[in-house]
């Protein structure tokens, strides 16, 4: 499927590296997406803007922000389609422990939202602190599924993830 039919359908994802149009502005980096997902609202727009705190940027092109600040944009242009279901691939990469907890906070709000959302990442304490089940593959099988209270304590995913003894 297109990557304009999925955003349609309400599947939008982030990317591990970023994928912003580095010459545009982050206004029209949003507008891109908002325009091909054909799902947002102006309000939506204005609301994603806000949730992000966006609006002193909106006229800088992507390429003068810093290395967080595109993460936010990249995060910000997937939303303004107005998701059913977000995907976010390593949306912590490169983030310092301020970010990443900025990342946390906005997580919980588009959660709230009614978003649901799918978090690919390496930065366990983000994980643990913020998903509601956590599913850990080992080479491409599942390992262990469940809260993340049940994975932490797991032995297998202690020994192969979390530094647990061999």
């Amino acid at each position: 499927m297109a990557p304009h039919v999925r955003a349609r359908r309400g599947l939008t994802r982030t990317f591990q590296n970023l994928e912003l149009y580095l010459e545009l502005t982050v206004a029209e980096n949003l507008d891109a997406a908002a325009d091909a997902s054909r799902r947002g609202t102006p309000e939506w727009h204005d609301h994603v803007i806000a949730m992000f705190d966006l609006g002193s940027v909106l006229s800088r092109r992507a390429n003068d922000l810093s290395h967080g600040r595109k993460r936010i944009v990249s995060l910000a242009r997937s939303l303004v389609t107005r998701p059913v279901l977000l995907i976010l691939d390593e949306p912590a990469a490169g983030l310092d422990t301020h970010e990443t907890e900025a990342l946390a906070n906005s997580l919980r709000e588009i959660i709230n939202e009614g978003v649901t959302v799918a978090l690919v990442d390496h930065d366990m304490s983000l994980v643990m602190g913020e998903c509601h089940m956590v599913t850990v593959l080992e080479e491409g099988s599942v390992l262990a599924e469940g809260p993340p209270s049940e994975i932490v304590v797991n032995e297998h995913v202690r020994r192969v993830y979390l530094g647990g003894e061999n």
